[in-house]
């Protein structure tokens, strides 16, 4: 139980934090004025229960561990469902609003996180609590901080671009806030598949490096990209192919200046879903073989490229080179990992492996 400790200290720590300074991360974000107070409202809710989330991720995460990957799907549903119904209720009938639909969601993880508890008593004896369990261990705490916050830091890439993103097209406007909180929407459905087989493989991958079934990894590589590439590749002919009724989706057809630039948005970025698909997949295979070093360089790289580009937009004001930032991070990502994948592979194909490879 050292990773709950360690989970919980965490994100009350950050959940605290992120709440005091919220209002100073919205200036910083140069925050449209007539859109801050709701932005405000609603960080600082959803921060507030941030607790909800991480606990729902370590006991999906332990279950996925134990080979159970349909409970957290499930769990995942209910408060989806949940979620939804909470946010009419809150904002249509007790009239809310932003407080509303932001409360709604941290009630549905948190009956997420119940739902997955009570599966574990019931169902799970190896993650019962117990005296032995409960026993604070301070050499695996710090083992958990060693793996985990690279780990969490090459996760929370995305995020952090996207934050890097959204300030930069807060200096063009409101029409292209709107703009992003809609196609931050589509790209997460893109992207969630995406991420779902990168840690299909990171999980495939550790479990064959420790068996030494070496050859199986590159097999299980293989389709992992085939799948995830051919997911991107479709969806984002999809997307473009329907641009105008993914976006009226979320808007009235009215906004013309929106729309146009959505489907700007979608034709720049959807292009380049492919190679997101073999970053994810490659970065996670690395991750599960326990090589920690590279896929945080190219985190690192990301951010450079992502944070360069943004900022040449935002001196030019042009919407192009801003929403380009994300296609630019994804490529100097992948001109690290492609390489260093290749290599893994040619080292795996090997004829005559027969010790245990250590990966660097």
């Amino acid at each position: 139980m050292t990773g709950l400790y360690f989970t919980i200290a965490i994100s009350l720590l950050l959940s605290v934090l992120s709440v005091l300074f919220v209002g100073q991360l919205l200036q910083l974000m140069q925050t449209p004025a007539e859109i801050y107070q709701g932005a405000h409202t609603f960080l600082s809710i959803m921060l507030g229960g941030l607790t909800a989330t991480t606990l729902y991720a370590y006991y999906s995460n332990a279950l996925r561990a134990l080979g159970d990957s349909k409970t957290p799907l499930y769990a995942l549903i209910v408060a989806s469902i949940l979620n939804i119904g909470f946010e009419y209720f809150a904002i249509l009938v007790l009239h809310l609003g932003l407080a509303g639909a932001s409360a709604a969601t941290i009630l549905a993880q948190c009956i997420s996180v119940l739902y997955l508890v009570l599966h574990i008593k019931r169902k799970v004896p190896e993650l019962h609590l117990n005296r032995k369990l409960l026993a604070y261990d301070t050499q695996e705490i710090r083992t958990h901080a060693r793996l985990s916050i690279p780990m969490g830091f090459q996760s929370s890439i995305i995020a952090i671009g996207s934050i890097t993103l959204q300030v930069a097209l807060n200096t063009i406007g409101t029409n292209a806030v709107a703009t992003q909180a809609i196609v931050s929407k589509i790209d997460q459905i893109a992207m969630l598949p995406m991420m779902s087989i990168g840690l299909a493989m990171a999980t495939f991958g550790a479990q064959n490096f420790g068996a030494k079934q070496y050859r199986r990894i590159n097999q299980g590589l293989f389709q992992a990209l085939l799948i995830a590439v051919s997911w991107a590749i479709g969806f984002a002919i999809l997307l473009v192919s329907l641009n105008y009724y993914f976006t009226t989706a979320f808007i009235s057809p009215s906004q013309t200046a929106v729309i146009d630039m959505a489907r700007h948005y979608y034709v720049v970025n959807g292009g380049f879903y492919w190679l997101l698909a073999i970053l994810f997949v490659t970065r996670s295979t690395l991750q599960g073989l326990g090589n920690a070093r590279i896929p945080t360089i190219c985190g690192v790289a990301e951010l450079v490229m992502r944070a360069a580009v943004a900022i040449i937009g935002v001196n030019l004001l042009n919407y192009t080179v801003i929403i380009s930032s994300n296609p630019a991070a994804w490529i100097g990502s992948t001109a690290i990992l492609i390489p260093t994948t290749i290599r893994m592979v040619r080292r795996f194909n090997r004829e005559n492996i027969q010790e245990k490879i250590v990966l660097p």
